[in-house]
């Protein structure tokens, strides 16, 4: 078993769902966290959360993974607020989902600017740091990325490439 006690995470997508959930665990066993999305406002309250229920460090920052600026800036802020950074969980995404043919040029970029070059700039951005301190970078992809469905054909590529990455 892996000691996590005193460990600090950078978690995206930590807004809701599995990146909310992946913080509260990790926060259970000592880990401090860096929570990463674009709804600061949220990030927030479960930052206090955290800190209020399991007795740990917890901090806020707005990030947009599609923008490179961000992703650098969320990491230079953990280390600054943290020192080291051992935990990277990549796991901001999103599902366009509907057919190729009646899909907008607009949801296929969005959906894989999030879920491609999000994890992209994410991993790109915390190999240095996880480098460090013999950190691991996590990547959370989904089963649509291995048995995908009729109606989400650019999401579960999208999920293929996360698989294939990672």
């Amino acid at each position: 078993m892996i000691e996590l006690d005193g460990k600090t995470a950078v978690i995206t997508g930590a807004s809701s769902g599995i990146g909310k959930a992946t913080a509260h665990k990790l926060a259970e066993n000592g880990v401090s966290i860096v929570l990463a999305s674009r709804s600061i406002d949220e990030l927030e309250k479960i930052a206090e959360k955290l800190e209020e229920k399991h007795d740990v460090e917890a901090s806020a920052v707005k990030t947009d993974v599609t923008d490179e600026k961000e992703v650098e800036e969320l990491f230079q802020a953990s280390e600054e607020s943290f020192g080291e950074i051992d935990i990277v969980v990549s796991n901001a995404g999103l599902a366009m989902t509907g057919n190729v043919e009646e899909m907008p040029t607009e949801h296929y970029r969005k959906n894989n600017n999030v879920n491609i070059d999000g994890m992209f700039h994410v991993a790109r951005e915390s190999i240095t740091y996880l480098k460090e301190t013999e950190g691991n970078l996590i990547f959370l992809g989904s089963i649509a990325g291995k048995y995908p469905r009729g109606g989400n054909p650019v999401y579960a590529a999208s999920k293929a490439w996360t698989i294939s990455f990672a």
